[in-house]
């Protein structure tokens, strides 16, 4: 059985007021998966360092700058965290922002469902598998040490610290490459584009369905009509929706 949310005009005005701002917005998704004492999955998650260089290049340009986190995840300094676990909000802010950055999580799929590009780096999985062709897919950098692959190779969680075999890399900021990071979202960013918006009408005439990939709760959405509201449906297992 599926579950079902709709996403209304009103509900993406709310959304849009709720995070207004003046400024040029990006929002970035940098760590995933269930709770867990570890803070930090090296095959998944985007390594805080990292994360902080390019949080600080677009701080400096004068970027408002979201971080979407559960209360148990690591929060980056400068930023504004967004809590993690209304996934109809996330899609409208998403929606709306003029970047985004994510991993190998919800964010990535939902960024599809609504039409928006986003930057998205991979570590363990691999958007040949999990991933849109849509999207900005950044792979890291070959290990610099050698690698041990004891660990679930789909769905990594090996982790810094408690799992030293697993992390293959003198540091992790050889990970990636911030600098391409940025780069790839200054391509795709559309702060120069940004201009008063007046509120869509809606259209009546639905399109087509979208169903996402995922790999654990699967979430697929399909949008409504060109006004911007969607349907959200989640089951533990991927099923056709019949047309």
């Amino acid at each position: 059985s599926y579950w079902s949310c709709v996403m209304t005009l009103e509900m993406r005005e709310k959304t849009q007021k709720m995070f207004a701002s003046d400024k040029p917005i990006l929002l970035m998704h940098i760590n995933g998966g269930a709770q867990s004492e570890d803070q930090y999955s090296f095959k998944r998650d985007l390594h805080e360092s990292t994360a902080q260089k390019v949080a600080d290049h677009f701080i400096a340009k004068g970027y408002v700058v979201l971080q979407i986190r559960r209360d148990d995840q690591i929060l980056l300094k400068n930023v504004i965290p967004v809590k993690s676990n209304n996934l109809i909000t996330l899609a409208g802010l998403i929606s709306e922002v003029d970047i985004f950055l994510c991993i190998d999580s919800m964010g990535q799929h939902t960024a599809k469902a609504v039409g928006k590009q986003a930057v998205v780096c991979w570590i363990g999985n691999s958007p040949n598998q999990l991933g849109y062709k849509s999207h900005v897919n950044l792979i890291a950098n070959k290990p610099t040490l050698e690698e041990n692959n004891t660990g679930d190779t789909f769905f990594g969680q090996s982790r810094e610290g408690s799992d030293v075999g697993e992390f293959c890399y003198n540091h992790p900021d050889e990970i990636f490459d911030a600098n391409k990071i940025i780069e790839a979202l200054e391509k795709i960013s559309t702060a120069d584009k940004r201009k008063a918006k007046n509120p869509p009408k809606p259209i009546a005439a639905p399109t087509k369905k979208i169903q996402l990939k995922q790999h654990y709760k699967p979430h697929l959405l399909k949008r409504r009509n060109k006004s911007k509201g969607y349907v959200l449906q989640s089951s533990s297992l991927i099923k056709p929706i019949p047309h």
